[in-house]
């Protein structure tokens, strides 16, 4: 189902936030919930901090395009104090907590809208298929 804030949304940051939401509502069940602060979809797995981050295009205007890159990652604040204690054992950046992380296109075998590169699979010719058919509504 369509999120109307979603499909309302104009300003690039009404949208970032209503995805987010959206994304938070939907991985409720599993733990995660919408941080618009850090703009993350996120949940705390023990030690571990695991996040869906979305990041905004600097070129989104609003009644525009509006483009929002996401990635996967997880974190470890226990890694970041261990990084720090063995400075000469890690490769700079030493100070980080990020255990591992990916941008979520590829993670999923999909990546601007192909899949796996391939432009005639995937979102890619779904979209022409949807462009040949003209406007339609999103209710």
């Amino acid at each position: 189902m369509v999120d109307q804030e979603l499909v309302s949304a104009r300003r690039p940051r009404d949208v970032v936030d209503a995805a987010g939401a959206w994304i938070g509502d939907a991985l409720a069940a599993d733990g995660f919930g919408w941080l618009k602060a850090v703009r993350s979809v996120q949940r705390q797995a023990g030690a571990l901090v695991q996040q869906i981050v979305l990041q905004p295009s600097s070129h989104n205007r609003a009644d525009r395009l509006i483009t929002i890159s996401t990635h996967v990652s997880v974190r470890d604040p226990g890694l970041r104090q261990w990084r720090l204690a063995n400075a000469g054992l890690v490769v700079p950046p030493s100070d980080g907590d990020v255990v591992c992380g990916h941008p979520l296109g590829y993670a999923s075998g999909r990546a601007n809208g192909y899949r796996y590169g391939d432009a005639q699979d995937g979102d890619g010719a779904r979209l022409r298929g949807l462009l040949r058919q003209g406007p339609r509504s999103l209710s």
